[in-house]
């Protein structure tokens, strides 16, 4: 077993830099993508397949993250999220080499197997570095890092596919990646003792596919195949199958990927069920708000951009106090109150998404604030109630359902808005040669200046259309998210 991190071998402000950096590294990967898939569309085409450019990324970061977790507690922090940002590292090289829209898609599938690393990881270390009555401050700079990470990705990828090549969104990550490295290779130390362990190779194969299969599922219902179709019925069963599976591994194995001690924590269950929601709702509008600003609204790359950074202003705010606030009132008040910002900002959105961006923006506003509040309530506490040798697992499964509530938040989402445009489209002729249906709206997002005024019209209404269902889904969501908070723990032990 690894021992806790002390501060009496290991540098913890140099440390808690390399760590932050890698988060942000991996972090502004969603946001900084968002801004350039427009761009990323024009010249590699595909516009049915964008919602795979986010859900491969994420699918093998959700199934990963349990499984970094484990291996984070058996074999100690430092090994395994090296290996991660190496991962990371690689795949960035070759995403940024893609030349076409499914070179891209499988290069972000091996970036989404490191970034599973980085960030429960990360936050792990955090826990491990600082004591219960300091991580309220610290897990407070967590939670900026994914706020400023979501300023600064939207403006950047806006800058970089004004001045020059999407791929240079990708090659940004190297020298952020190898400092990290070089910093954690100094200055952090763990003192590891000798023990066999024994690897839950089943329940990983398990995870994989069930994961897998479910989000095959829904992102092709209603695009490849009708959602009352045999294949998303099919995909369906045999997810929740593979998950029954799953969970029968789990309860004979020695040591599980996913230990079923946390579905009986109330805290870990609840926080995990609202955190799958907020990581949905982070997703969704991350990846549709540059998109709807651009092609519905008409604004510019950099519009679409500042428009979602709005929605990290609010972030690093909530994140700022969130510590104190928590510490005054309690988590629950915090997770509650951030729920509530985060439903106002939903519906706001809503009701103002045909008016301008300057609007759509102080919307989102509202919903970054919502997050920000949120998350760090949840990691904070769960790592105060659980001992060291589980917090590994702890800090990934809240992590796990994040990034799940992602790739199927962006899946789902995808399905709704793909689906939707197509049948709006269904039988219009456009008159645009080599293409039709839902892939002339590749032309549109490519400036349109082709484009007759009656197909523009007709394909700016269905996109229109299909933002409009995608964020009256958002909305319900976090309607859902305000109910659950509610229903979480008053009180909880502090145990480490």
């Amino acid at each position: 077993m690894t021992s806790p991190t002390t501060s009496k071998t290991t540098h913890r402000g140099w440390v808690t830099a390399a760590i932050l950096l890698s988060m942000f590294m991996t972090a502004i990967e969603i946001t900084i993508v968002a801004t350039a898939m427009p761009r990323i569309v024009a010249d590699l085409g595909g516009f049915a397949l964008l919602s795979w450019v986010f859900s491969a990324y994420l699918l093998t970061q959700v199934v990963s993250i349990p499984i970094y977790g484990k291996l984070a507690d058996l074999f100690g922090r430092r090994p395994v999220f090296t290996v991660g940002v190496i991962l990371f590292l690689i795949a960035s090289i070759l995403c940024g080499r893609a030349t076409s829209m499914g070179q891209l898609i499988a290069f972000r599938f091996l970036q989404g197997i490191g970034g599973g690393a980085v960030q429960p990881i990360g936050a792990t270390m955090i826990g491990d570095l600082y004591p219960p009555h300091e991580r309220h401050k610290v897990q407070g700079y967590v939670g900026s890092v994914f706020a400023i990470s979501s300023l600064v990705g939207p403006a950047l990828g806006a800058a970089i596919v004004e001045l020059g090549h999407w791929s240079w969104i990708f090659y940004l990550n190297i020298p952020l990646g190898i400092a990290a490295l070089v910093i954690l290779s100094v200055f952090l130390h763990e003192v590891k003792q000798p023990r066999k362990h024994r690897l839950d190779v089943g329940g990983g194969i398990l995870l994989v596919l069930a994961t897998s299969v479910l989000m095959i599922a829904l992102l092709e219902g209603g695009t490849a195949w009708p959602w009352l179709s045999w294949q998303t019925g099919g995909c369906l069963i045999a997810s929740a199958s593979l998950y029954f599976a799953l969970y029968k591994v789990e309860s004979r194995v020695a040591e599980p990927i996913l230990p079923l001690w946390i579905f009986k924590h109330p805290l870990i269950v609840i926080a995990g069920i609202a955190t799958f929601l907020n990581g949905a709702l982070m997703i969704g509008y991350s990846a549709m708000i540059p998109t709807h600003v651009q092609g519905v609204l008409g604004q510019s790359a950099l519009a679409g951009g500042l428009t979602l950074s709005a929605m990290s202003i609010g972030w690093p705010i909530a994140s700022y106090f969130s510590g104190k606030m928590i510490a005054r009132t309690g988590y629950k008040k915090a997770a509650n109150f951030g729920a509530l910002l985060l439903f106002l900002g939903a519906t706001a959105v809503v009701l103002l998404d045909h008016s301008s961006a300057i609007f759509i923006a102080m919307a989102v506003f509202f919903i970054g604030a919502g997050l920000g509040l949120q998350m760090n309530a949840y990691v904070i506490t769960i790592q105060s109630s659980v001992p060291w040798n589980e917090r590994g697992v702890a800090t990934a499964n809240n992590m796990f359902m994040r990034t799940l509530g992602s790739s199927v938040g962006v899946a789902a989402f995808g399905g709704v808005l793909n689906s939707t445009i197509s049948a709006k489209l269904h039988g219009v002729e456009l008159n645009l040669s080599g293409e039709r249906g839902i892939d002339s709206v590749n032309k549109l997002l490519n400036g349109g200046s082709n484009v007759p005024a009656a197909a523009r019209a007709a394909i700016v209404d269905a996109l229109s259309s299909g933002m409009g269902s995608v964020f009256v889904a958002a909305a319900l969501i976090s309607l859902v998210s305000l109910t659950v908070t509610f229903a979480l723990p008053a009180k909880v032990e502090a145990r480490g």
